[in-house]
Parts: C-alpha cells; structure tokens; sequence
C-alpha cells in the first residue's frame, strides 16, 4: 500500500518529481509514526522541502494522508458532507446511500478494499488506518451528534458501516454483496439513526 523510496537532502522548489518525492516520504512518516504523530513539517524534512509546498499539493495532513492510500475518494470528507447536507432523521439512508454509491461507481476498487484488509489486520499500516478512522470518521460522527455518549454513537455507526463494505466488497458475502444499494440503504439507515438519535441502554443493564 505504501511505498518506500530514500528521499534527497537540501530543498527543492516544486515539480511533478517533487510531489511524488513528499508522497513517498509520507508514507514513510505514517508508517514510521502513525496518522497522530506524523506531522506536515515532518514530511516536509523527509522530503527536503518546504512545507509550505506540501500545504500546497496537498492541502491538509488528512489529504495527503489519503493520497498515500492511492484511494479515489477521501472517505472522511464524504461522511462530514453528508452530516453537514442530511436532515435528522435521513442521516442513516443518506450515508449508506453515498458511500455505496461511491464505491459501486468505482472502477479500480483495489485501493479501497486493500485499505478495508488493513483495518483488521496487525502492523504500523494497520495502525495508522484505524488512527485516521477513529480521529477523522468517527470524530466528525461524535462533534455532530446531539445525545449523550457522542462517542459511543459513533463507534457503533462506525462499526454498522465498516461492516457493510467488508461483507461487500471484501468478504463478498451473498445475497449482501448483489443487493441493490438502495435497499441495503433502506435496512441500515434506521438502525444508522437509532445509534445517532435514539436510546441507549443504561450502562451496565
């Protein structure tokens, strides 16, 4: 999923060589020291630049971490679009909706199920996934939703979705994996919008 190539010492203004330069030392960085402990000026040391050119690639650290997974589409900022559009009530329906809608219409989804492998396996990638899942997915569920026990409600919607694309498009279990995304998004949403909204059983019952 990464790759690792020696980087060059001293600066160097930007090119196309240049961008894939910070794209590998970034994967160094997050294998080296997960999503939290890697830092844009870390990268930028790595790879001998300025940091303000890897501001400019790349913009934030969420999305260069997204382009070293070589994913189509940044999952983080799918789900906190869908929070910010849906009413409540529809949030359910509407982020399977999207999400299934985004990876049924893409053609390469190797990228994609390769980083839904790692998620459930062991080593410094695998960390480093689960790191960015829990501070950037589960976080924006948690700083949305109004109840008690933010967190918990994510964790729970989270765990509801990364269920889904695994039996999908990883384990491909039937009939789950050929129904029609609009049904599958007709199931999970009210059981999505009962973690979000509804009760919860007191802990400890």
């Amino acid at each position: 999923m990464w790759t690792v190539a020696r980087g060059r010492k001293g600066r160097r203004p930007g090119s196309p060589d240049t961008q894939d330069e910070i794209l590998q030392a970034a994967s160094r960085e997050f294998a080296a020291k997960g999503y939290d402990g890697a830092t844009i000026r870390g990268v930028a040391a790595a790879a001998g630049v300025d940091p303000a050119l890897v501001l400019h690639y790349f913009g934030t650290k969420e999305q260069l971490f997204i382009a070293t997974l070589h994913v189509p589409v940044n999952p983080a900022a799918m789900v906190r679009g869908v929070l910010d559009d849906a009413q409540p009530g529809e949030i359910g329906e509407r982020l399977i909706s999207t999400m299934l809608g985004v990876w049924d219409a893409t053609a390469h989804r190797s990228p994609l199920v390769a980083v839904l492998r790692s998620v459930a396996g062991e080593g410094p990638v695998a960390d480093t996934v689960r790191q960015f899942i829990e501070h950037s997915i589960i976080a924006a569920f948690a700083q949305r939703l109004p109840g008690p026990e933010p967190q918990l409600r994510a964790v729970l919607i989270g765990s509801q979705v990364i269920g889904l694309l695994v039996g999908r498009y990883v384990v491909r279990l039937e009939p789950l994996a050929s129904t029609d995304p609009a049904r599958l998004a007709a199931i999970y949403g009210p059981t999505i919008d009962r973690y979000a909204y509804g009760s919860l059983p007191p802990d400890g019952a």
